[in-house]
C-alpha cells in the first residue's frame, strides 16, 4: 500500500509533469513505449523547488554515502539536479551544450571543478534502461577517470525489464551504483487510479499497464495484474 507521503509526491507530478500516451521512442535506450513521462514541464520556480525538496528528502533518508556534487544527464536531469544542489548546498556539474576553446575540462563543464576520487551524485527525471546515466558516467570519465559514483536518485523508475531481469538491478551490479527512485511506475498508476490528476491522460493506466506487460519487470507485470483486477 502506498504510504500518504508518496502519494503526495504522486500528486505533485500527476499535476505538474508532461504524461502523454502514443507511441514514442526511449531517447537514451530506443526502446517503444506506449506512454511518455517528462518533468521537463517543471518549468515554473515553486515547481523545481518543490521536485528538490523531494529529491533532496530522498538522498537524506537513504543514502549512507553523501556526493560530493550532483550531476543531471542532459537535458531533464539539469534543472532537477540544480534544484537539488540547492536544497543541499552542494556542488554541481553541468554538461556544456557546446564545448568552449580553452584548455581543461572547464570547457566541457559547467559547476564546479571536477577533482580525483570525487564522489559524483546523479540526479534525473526517470530511470528505464539506465542510458543517460551510463552516457554521463562515460563523459565524466573523460574528464577525470578517477570518480566515483555512489548513487542515482530520480523521480520514477519506470520498471523496465531486459531479458526477463530488471534493466536496473543490472545497472546497478555493472556500475555499483545506489539506484533510489521516488516512485516506480505501477506506484504512480496506484495513486492516479484512486484519484485521476489534471496532468494524466484518462487512458495513462490502460496505456502504461500495454507497455509494462510487454516489457516490465516480472514485480511491476504482477502489480499491473493487481490494479487492473480490481
Amino acid at each position: 500500500m502506498l504510504t500518504p507521503y508518496k502519494r503526495q509526491i504522486a500528486e505533485f507530478i500527476g499535476q505538474n509533469a508532461d504524461i502523454r500516451v502514443g507511441s514514442y521512442v526511449l531517447t537514451t535506450d530506443g526502446r517503444s513505449s506506449t506512454y511518455y513521462f517528462d518533468t521537463g514541464a517543471f518549468g515554473r520556480g515553486r515547481q523545481l523547488v518543490q521536485a528538490g525538496r523531494y529529491l533532496s528528502s530522498e538522498i537524506e533518508l537513504r543514502v549512507p554515502e553523501e556526493a560530493d556534487a550532483l550531476y543531471g544527464p542532459p537535458d531533464k536531469g539539469i534543472p532537477l539536479a540544480i534544484a537539488t544542489a540547492m536544497q543541499r548546498d552542494m556542488s554541481y556539474i553541468v554538461k556544456r551544450q557546446h564545448v568552449k576553446s580553452r584548455e581543461g575540462q572547464k570547457g566541457f563543464v559547467i559547476g564546479c571543478d571536477i577533482m580525483p576520487d570525487m564522489r559524483v551524485g546523479f540526479v534525473d527525471n526517470v530511470i528505464s534502461l539506465g542510458g543517460s546515466i551510463q552516457s554521463s558516467i562515460n563523459f565524466l570519465k573523460e574528464l577525470e577517470n578517477n570518480l566515483k559514483f555512489p548513487y542515482a536518485v530520480v523521480m520514477v523508475d519506470r520498471q523496465e525489464a531486459v531479458d526477463g531481469e530488471s534493466a536496473v538491478e543490472i545497472f546497478k551490479k555493472e556500475y555499483n551504483i545506489k539506484v533510489i527512485p521516488l516512485l516506480t511506475i505501477t506506484e504512480c498508476m496506484e495513486a492516479w487510479k484512486d484519484k485521476p490528476e489534471q496532468n494524466v491522460p484518462q487512458n495513462f493506466l490502460q496505456a502504461a499497464a500495454k507497455h509494462l506487460l510487454q516489457y516490465g519487470t516480472d514485480e511491476a507485470k504482477a502489480e499491473v495484474e493487481r490494479l487492473m483486477a480490481v
